[in-house]
């Protein structure tokens, strides 16, 4: 009889091994088949992206003139002052990450110099 238990158990890890066999090559398979489509997915967003930034360059805008953007600016702002801004700009604004700055970092001329107005 324990002979009998030894063959069954024996049979069935045999079994189980080849039916993990089976379905980790089916599994491969699976695994392939959807990186095909995903790649597929892919080539069509970027096409439709691409036919949406085609239509948008037959805008034609004015160059930007940066000397009277930068003329506008104040000479220093603080940090604050631009997540306000931001803030009312946008709704889906995200809190600044101040915690990266040092706090005499928080107020910063224009020129990038400290301590010279």
């Amino acid at each position: 009889m324990a002979l009998d238990m030894r063959i069954a158990v024996n049979k069935t890890i045999v079994d189980l091994r080849r039916e993990i066999s089976k379905k980790s090559s089916e599994l491969g398979t699976l695994r392939k088949e959807l990186a095909r489509y995903q790649k597929v997915q892919g080539i069509l967003s970027s096409q439709s992206g691409a036919a949406r930034t085609k239509a948008n360059r037959k805008v034609r805008r004015k160059p930007v003139d940066w000397n009277s953007v930068l003329k506008q600016l104040p000479g220093s702002f603080a940090v604050g002052a631009v997540a306000n801004l931001a803030k009312v700009k946008s709704r889906t604004y995200m809190e600044p990450h101040s915690f990266f700055l040092h706090p005499s970092q928080h107020s910063v001329p224009i020129d990038g110099r400290r301590g010279h107005s």
